[in-house]
């Protein structure tokens, strides 16, 4: 889910034995909604400015406060913003996909307790308008970090690669 013609995130779902890609460099960028009072930041997106990328993506964080959201010592505040951020794009796929998990990772993931805000902001936004198995209360296994961590993408990579080869 970049800006840039060279994609480095991506979401997929996965139905099946297939992978079938939702986001990518040719499909728009997602906007979450903005309140310039409370997020005056003007984005980094060198193609959109305050897309999702823009806003709260590793570089996007460190133009903003001038470091990852791990080296500030994760203040409530901030995780809070890009958590807020990153809850939109989780309710959003909720109600255009209802996938069976959200798989999110990567290094702004990894900061301590934003996994945690995102579960609980993305259930606030829902607001209980969706009702189904896999939203279980706090949606703990709905909204995951990846099982295989740091390895999870050239994982899926060669899994691909070994799908089309027939194997």
């Amino acid at each position: 889910m970049r800006c840039s013609t060279k994609p480095a995130h991506s979401a997929s779902l996965r139905v099946a034995r297939s992978v079938l890609p939702i986001f990518s460099r040719k499909r728009p960028p997602a906007w979450p909604p903005l309140t310039i009072a409370a997020d005056p930041f003007e984005g980094s997106c060198p193609y959109h400015g305050d897309c999702l990328e823009g806003l709260a993506a590793g570089p996007a964080i460190i133009a903003r406060w001038g470091q990852s959201l791990s080296e500030l010592g994760s203040p409530s505040d901030k995780i809070e913003l890009i958590a807020d951020y990153i809850a939109h794009l989780a309710a959003n796929l909720v109600l255009l996909h209802m996938p069976d998990r959200l798989i999110f990772g990567g290094g702004v993931m990894k900061a301590p307790g934003l996994l945690q805000a995102v579960r609980r902001l993305t259930e606030v936004k829902l607001g209980g308008y969706v009702r189904a198995p896999q939203l279980d209360p706090g949606l703990e296994q709905f909204i995951v970090a990846p099982a295989l961590g740091d390895h999870a993408g050239i994982t899926g990579a060669i899994e691909l690669g070994r799908m089309a080869a027939g194997q």
